[in-house]
């Protein structure tokens, strides 16, 4: 067993068993999270080989645990509309394919608004987190128009930021080992999950033989891949001495880009740092489109 650097919390973590155990102390006892699995079969519809979990269709690729936290902290929910996840995600290749999540996109905030964005730590392991911003997040391969793709790495401590606007898939890029992440995301919404399945996942695929490929149901051309790494806030409180459960716990506050994210575009995108300087140019163009779509309220 091993207990996992997530921000304060006792968590233990069996490798072997694919198991998380949330351990009470006198001064420390959990809320009792909802739990719920994605199977080889759920995640079919969005792989490059569906056929590849022929076989393993009732096996469990990984574990959400949603609204995870200590007794005391329960305003976070009700007061902020804030919560806190941890999820589990196995090592695995899907025929040639890394391991990966569904895909899903976040509604719009209020009507002709942005969406809802999110902020993620990698409590064990890596990650990498392919983002994607869609003009339309229902729509299908044969109509759906991508228009930005990013793939950001994230190495265990960091935090990763998910900008308002942009859908997101997490990978497992190591098949030798799982992956811990955990999360803060406003509660008063539901993620979409449709137009993803319909086109056969994001973008992009990420293989271990052939690398990056591009997803060949999609009808209109596929946008370059941006790659960029994790960077700290300090004014969002995301720095690697501080768990990210802590920040939210004890100042909530700072949490509040995940329901405005329009008063704070510069700080979201400050933790996304571009490894091509053409692709930071990029990011500045995009902030003050951004912010001239969607001025503070």
């Amino acid at each position: 067993m091993k207990r996992l650097d997530a921000g304060g919390l006792n968590v233990y973590m069996d490798p072997e068993a694919l198991h998380l155990s949330f351990v009470d102390t006198p001064g420390a006892v959990f809320q009792r999270p909802e739990y719920s699995v994605r199977t080889f079969e759920k995640l079919a519809p969005i792989l490059e080989d569906p056929g590849s979990v022929t076989g393993h269709e009732q096996e469990i690729v990984y574990f959400m645990f949603r609204n995870l936290g200590l007794k005391g902290n329960e305003d976070l929910l009700k007061t902020y509309s804030l919560r806190y996840d941890m999820s589990l995600f196995r090592q695995h290749l899907f025929g040639q394919e890394l391991m990966k999540t569904s895909g899903h996109y976040h509604p719009p905030i209020w009507k002709g608004g942005c969406s809802y964005p999110e902020v993620y730590e990698v409590a064990h392991g890596r990650a990498i987190f392919l983002m994607q911003e869609v003009d339309d997040m229902n729509a299908g391969p044969d109509d759906v128009e991508v228009r930005s793709c990013i793939a950001l790495e994230c190495e265990e401590g960091q935090k990763a930021l998910m900008p308002a606007n942009f859908g997101h898939v997490t990978i497992n890029p190591d098949p030798d080992n799982v992956l811990v992440t955990t999360n803060w995301v406003c509660s008063d919404f539901a993620s979409v999950y449709g137009g993803a399945e319909r086109c056969r996942g994001f973008a992009w695929y990420r293989t271990e033989d052939r690398g990056w490929v591009p997803n060949p149901h999609l009808k209109r051309e596929v946008p370059r891949l941006r790659h960029a790494r994790c960077a700290e806030v300090p004014e969002l409180g995301l720095v690697a001495s501080r768990g990210l459960y802590e920040t939210g716990a004890e100042n909530p506050e700072l949490m509040a880009f995940l329901k405005r994210p329009q008063d704070f575009t510069p700080l979201i995108w400050a933790g996304i740092e571009f490894q091509d300087a053409e692709d930071e140019q990029w990011k500045q163009e995009y902030i003050a489109r951004f912010s001239e779509a969607y001025p503070r309220r």
